[in-house]
């Protein structure tokens, strides 16, 4: 779209819906910009087991892994309801390289490289393991906390509220409908007070009209 496009269309979208709440509007927003593809889902660069260049995206339906160049289908995707359990292992391993023989005596040119393993297995109702590893190991905190915290949010959605949480929500609900309710009778004011306005210079225009008629009318009676 044009920038010309853009403009008419936000200035048809402030049109329809001028007269919203804060509260209204925000709600609108969302609702909105949750069917967009890409909506709540937050991307991490990963690797595979074989070292390809992956994208992680976590969201409240589950985990997918993307093609570096398509963020949009996941290959594959795992909801939350299919996921047991996802670890994750900070390993510290040597690598030892090189024993050289010369005179049948063997002298040992040894390279030790003390170095960080770090990667994520995730795990399968059926039973199947996914491994991977983050490109930047000062994400790997915020990918797990991510993964335990949508995880355990989509526990709690299929529990049953608690009695206190049916409260806050029947109050919420109770206040929602007193705020369309007074937005109603502002809707409503504004509206007759336009209507009154209207009226009133409607009535001094017919005045001013007839005052300059009877004015008309004593000039040519002199």
């Amino acid at each position: 779209m044009t920038p010309q496009m853009w403009e008419e269309r936000i200035k048809r979208w402030w049109i329809n819906n001028s007269g919203q709440s804060r509260e209204d509007a925000e709600m609108e927003y969302l609702r909105v910009a949750q069917d967009l593809e890409m909506y709540g889902i937050q991307y991490y660069p990963i690797c595979n087991s074989k070292e390809t260049d992956l994208t992680l995206g976590v969201s409240a339906q589950g985990i997918g892994i993307y093609k570096e160049t398509n963020r949009i289908t996941p290959r594959p995707f795992f909801s939350w309801s299919e996921i047991k359990n996802i670890s994750f292992k900070n390993k510290v391993v040597g690598l030892i390289y090189e024993c050289r023989i010369f005179n049948a005596e063997c002298t040992n040119n040894i390279d030790i490289r003390i170095g960080m393993i770090r990667k994520f297995n995730m795990r399968t109702m059926d039973k199947s393991t996914i491994t991977f590893r983050a490109k930047d190991i000062s994400i790997n905190m915020s990918i797990l906390d991510l993964c335990v915290g949508t995880h355990n949010l989509y526990l709690r959605r299929r529990q049953p509220d608690l009695l206190e949480v049916q409260q806050m929500k029947a109050q919420a609900k109770e206040q929602r409908i007193r705020r369309i309710q007074e937005q109603n009778r502002l809707s409503r004011e504004r509206e007759q007070r336009i209507q009154a306005e209207a009226e009133r210079d409607r009535y001094k225009n017919e005045i001013t009209a007839i005052n300059e008629q009877l004015r008309n009318m004593k000039m040519r009676c002199h």
